[in-house]
Formats: structure tokens, C-alpha cells, sequence
């Protein structure tokens, strides 16, 4: 019988050896759950110097912004709040940077959202079928996707960007077969 990946040689029923990730995978986490309440990305928030109104939040979207997407869309995009979204110059989905950027602010990767590549244009991820804690889930409905912030069989709780009514950081908890896949960082 093929004993599983991290199965000890000596006993087959012994428990896998501990992830020498772990650390890196509970930091995603961590810094995905930091930002849970305070982007309200489609609330608008009071009226800057120029007497446009700011999106709620939109300090902590531009630094998730400019760290996983540098210079792929114009700091106005990102701070301005127009009330007519999406229009030519509307705030673009960030559930991806988003999980992007919690990947980058753990170390598990250096590399940056590329527009219209989806997770898997991001450097050093790769799909998996065994999700764990600081994976990436992705979704085919609006293609979405979030911080594996738990798993318990088939029960995953996450942490998504650019979710809810009002383009927050949300965490929420979904069957494993909602997803369409699993991204890692990790090998």
C-alpha cells in the first residue's frame, strides 16, 4: 500500500509530519484577517481636498494596490469613490490582489497580479487538490477568489477581498464543493 505524502516510514498509521509551512500559511491567514472590516470599497466615505468623495477604506485598498498590482491601474481608480460603478474608470474586482497581496505580505511569494491572468499569472502558484490554510480558493461564479483561512473536512472557512455588498474584506465558510479549485504557493 502507497503510504500519503508526509506519512512517517516507520508506521504507517502514524500522523503526517507537520507542515514546514505552517508558519508562512497561519501568516496569510493573519494578515488576511487583519484587514476583515476595513474596506468598504463601495461606500463612499467624506469629500478629500479636491471635493471628490474617497471610497471607506481606500488608504488601506491603495497599499494593497500598489504592493500586489503596481502601476496596473491609476491610484484615482483606487481612492476615488464614483458612485456609477463600474464606469470607465471604475474600481476593478481585488479578490485576487487581495489573496495576492496577503501571499506577498507573508513571504510565501515576491511576484504581483498580472491583469487578465488570474492567480495562476502570479508567480509560483500552482493548482492543488488538497487545499490547506493559505491556499487560494477560487470560484467560477464572477471569478472569485479568497484566503483558505480553515479547513475541517469538507467545511472551508475563508477570507475574501472584494466581497459582500460593499467590497469588503469578508470571512465566510463553504462546502469544499462550491469551489472550482485551489491555488498554493507551496509545493
Amino acid at each position: 500500500m502507497a503510504k500519503d505524502a508526509g506519512m512517517s516510514d516507520d508506521d504507517p498509521y502514524a500522523e503526517p509530519e507537520p507542515d514546514p509551512n505552517q508558519g508562512i500559511r497561519d501568516n496569510i491567514v493573519s494578515w488576511a484577517r487583519g484587514y476583515v472590516g476595513s474596506i468598504q470599497a463601495k461606500t463612499p466615505a467624506e469629500a478629500d481636498e479636491t471635493g471628490k468623495h474617497v471610497r471607506t477604506g481606500w488608504e488601506t485598498l491603495l497599499q494593497i494596490f500598489q504592493t500586489a498590482a503596481p502601476g496596473v491601474w491609476h491610484d484615482d481608480v483606487v481612492k476615488y469613490y464614483t458612485g456609477n460603478e463600474p464606469d470607465t474608470h471604475h474600481l476593478p474586482s481585488w479578490c485576487g490582489i487581495f489573496a495576492t497581496y496577503c501571499l506577498i505580505q507573508a513571504g510565501a511569494i515576491s511576484a504581483t497580479w498580472q491583469m487578465g491572468s488570474g492567480i495562476l499569472g502570479v508567480g509560483g502558484i500552482h493548482q492543488t487538490t488538497h487545499p490547506k490554510v493559505g491556499d487560494v480558493g477560487y470560484f467560477t461564479d464572477n471569478q472569485h477568489h479568497c484566503i483558505i483561512a480553515s479547513v475541517d473536512g469538507d467545511t472551508i472557512g475563508t477570507i475574501d477581498g472584494n466581497s459582500g455588498m460593499y467590497s469588503e474584506v469578508l470571512e465566510h465558510t463553504r462546502s469544499k464543493s462550491d469551489f472550482a479549485g485551489f491555488f498554493t504557493a507551496f509545493a
